[in-house]
């Protein structure tokens, strides 16, 4: 018998009894041992091997916020970095300038690029329908023209940023055993 064998076979007994908390241990450890057969694809073990990282099998609460977290910085960075005015050599010093393109808006450009990031993170935002217009009003100028690549780091962020909201939401399903 397999250890994956094994491992599941000790799941469905803890399913069977009732006893949730191993149900879930025995689970993670069917998939971990899986990592390590040639008969799983190359898909399946990257698919594993995320879940892992990214949620400890379900089992996490804090792993998908704080990914979820890292994701919303190092886009804001990649962001602020691409956006920013840099200085010539002999201003150096000045250090790195960041304004709205639009000077009547009385908008800050890193709470512009704060609220983008959070309307690229939580898909169900914004509340407000033209916000998205006013942010980009003031991060990219009178059009509102986002160039490609941002347009694809923004749509990799929701797209990641969902999967960690989904990773945390089945935490909590399996923190308080719900079916």
């Amino acid at each position: 018998v397999s250890s994956t064998e094994a491992y599941r076979r000790l799941k469905q007994m803890a399913k069977d009894v009732g006893d949730h908390h191993h149900e879930l241990k025995y689970f993670a450890y069917e998939l971990h041992s899986k990592l390590y057969l040639d008969s799983t694809s190359k898909a399946h073990k990257v698919g594993i091997f995320l879940y892992r990282v990214l949620s400890d099998f379900g089992q996490s609460l804090a792993r998908p916020l704080a990914w979820a977290l890292l994701l919303f910085v190092l886009t804001a960075m990649i962001q602020w970095t691409a956006l920013a005015e840099r200085p010539s050599f002999p201003h150096i010093e000045d250090g790195w300038q960041l304004s709205c393109k639009r000077e009547s808006d009385q908008m800050n450009p890193y709470g512009a690029i704060a609220r983008e990031r959070l309307n690229a993170a939580l898909i169900f935002l914004p509340l407000d329908k033209t916000e998205p217009a006013r942010v980009s009003t003031c991060l990219y100028g009178d059009e509102g023209y986002k160039p490609f690549w941002f347009r694809i780091v923004n749509d990799l962020h929701s797209l990641l940023s969902a999967a960690c909201l989904f990773l945390f939401g089945l935490g909590v399903r399996n923190r308080f055993k719900m079916k």
